[in-house]
Formats: C-alpha cells, structure tokens, sequence
C-alpha cells in the first residue's frame, strides 16, 4: 500500500497542474506518471486514478459542493480540493475500492 500512496502523490500533482492548464493532453499525463513511477502496475493505477478522477469530475466536484459547509470548491486550496477529489472518486466510482463494512 505504501507504492500505491506514492502513485496517489503523482496524482494529486498531475490534478494541481490540470487546475492551472486544463489542456493537459493524455499524452503529457502519461509521461508524467511514466517519469515518476518506475513499477507498470503502479503507473496503471496512477493513470486509471486520475483518468477516473477527470472523467467523473462533475459529479465529484457536485458531490464535495453539497457536503462542504460554508466553503466553496473554488476556495478551498488547490490541494485540499484535489486530494478530497482523489479520495471522493475512489469511495464513489472506483470497483477495488471495498464496501463499508456494517457495524452492529
């Protein structure tokens, strides 16, 4: 799990970039990852993330909007947002993400 936090950091920066240039092509996403991360199985999961992540992000932002008292997705940090993104894409979209287990 430790690699995959590494994955999620790269992530997060390729999600700060895409809010400062959000033509930030797949190609340049790619070799991002690629230059970062030296394991295949972990440069999938980055670029599966953060594909996931840019694909959903309407219903994402939506989601965070609704639940966020008395802030603003706009005026949260660039970092905050991201990493909330991130974490609400996976307990949302992502199928390796486990369901909540219930508590008696």
């Amino acid at each position: 799990m430790i690699q995959r936090r590494r994955a999620r950091e790269v992530v997060l920066q390729l999600l700060f970039q895409r809010d400062f240039n959000a033509s930030l092509t797949e190609q340049q996403a790619e070799a991002f990852v690629r230059g970062r991360l030296r394991q295949q199985n972990l440069q999938e999961f980055a670029l599966a993330l953060y594909q996931g992540v840019v694909e959903n992000l309407p219903a994402i932002d939506e989601e965070l909007s609704s639940v966020a008292e008395n802030w603003r997705l706009s005026r949260m940090s660039g970092i905050d947002r991201n990493v909330l993104r991130i974490g609400a894409y996976e307990l949302m979209f992502s199928k390796e993400t486990p369901p909540a287990r219930c508590l008696e």
